[in-house]
């Protein structure tokens, strides 16, 4: 792709992902890139930055973007550019969410559940294997034929996009070539995406937009992270009164104290310092 001075947002970044998702041709164009068996036709309903708000106090998930074709099967495809070792858990959380808020309705039967496929464009090896695409699949351990697979609707496959694409599709190669922000060819099903990725860097008020959600985003990973420095200080305060307060019950039995001066004198001492069913906790424990 073609270098500036200023910094390129590529098909990776999140803004430049939705915009250029908004396509339903574009859609199509990676589903059957990524799974060419299935031979997707048509798209009934598509949106980007999906919202599944839950009812209880579970975590909310906003999909990048969530698609549903002609046959009612529904895909969630994420690009994902952070390697922070909970990939498998968040697949298993998003497939939760999708079950439970997209695809069976309330009262229905198991059997109306609908097939979910849920993709991981990754900018990295997820797995370290080197392979291009990994499908997660079901077996009974000890049964791993084909033939043997569980078969439960749900499919989940995981896009490599720094490895080696010498024996993969022409469409496959151009894919992970826009994902890694390199030229393709101009007979390329992938050319006019990648013209739009350049049309919205060459925008002044849509990299403004972008460098503002990006900013956004840094200061809650800062804040994050500062949050997390408070709260690991405090836990460790805690800790430290906890020891201590185990340390002065056990030094009190050794004087044969009785329990019940132990129990007030712990209580006037920490009172301030710890909760007290917390201070409790640890005279039932050490009492």
């Amino acid at each position: 792709m073609k270098k500036d001075k200023f910094k390129f947002f590529g098909f990776s970044n999140d803004y430049v992902f939705g915009d250029v998702m908004e396509d339903k041709d574009n859609i199509l164009l990676i589903l059957n890139t990524i799974l060419p068996n299935l031979k997707i036709k048509n798209i009934k309903y598509a949106t980007t930055q999906k919202q599944i708000n839950s009812v209880d106090y579970s975590k909310d998930v906003r999909l990048d973007l969530q698609v549903e074709d002609d046959t009612g099967k529904i895909y969630d495809v994420e690009m994902q550019t952070s390697k922070n070792g909970y990939l498998p858990q968040r697949v298993r959380y998003y497939q939760s969410k999708i079950d439970s808020k997209l695809t069976l309705e309330k009262n229905e039967s198991y059997d109306k559940l609908r097939d979910s496929i849920i993709i991981f464009i990754c900018t990295f090896d997820p797995f370290g294997y080197g392979d291009l695409q990994y499908e997660r699949q079901i077996y009974l351990k000890g049964h791993l034929k084909e033939e043997e697979r569980i078969i439960d609707g749900s499919d989940v496959f995981f896009i490599n996009a720094t490895a080696n694409t010498n024996r993969a599709s022409s469409m496959m190669k151009d894919l992970i070539k826009l994902v890694n922000n390199k030229q393709v060819d101009k007979n390329s099903k992938y050319y006019s995406m990648q013209e739009r990725i350049e049309e919205i860097n060459a925008d002044p008020e849509r990299r403004a937009k972008i460098m503002s959600l990006e900013e956004k985003i840094m200061d809650r990973e800062v804040t994050a992270r500062l949050e997390g420095k408070k709260e690991g200080r405090a836990e460790g305060k805690t800790k430290s009164k906890i020891e201590d307060v185990s340390s002065l019950i056990k030094r009190l039995k050794k004087l044969n104290i009785d329990s019940k001066t132990i129990t007030s004198s712990v209580h006037e001492d920490y009172d301030s310092e710890l909760p007290l069913s917390t201070i409790n906790r640890i005279l039932e424990k050490e009492l």
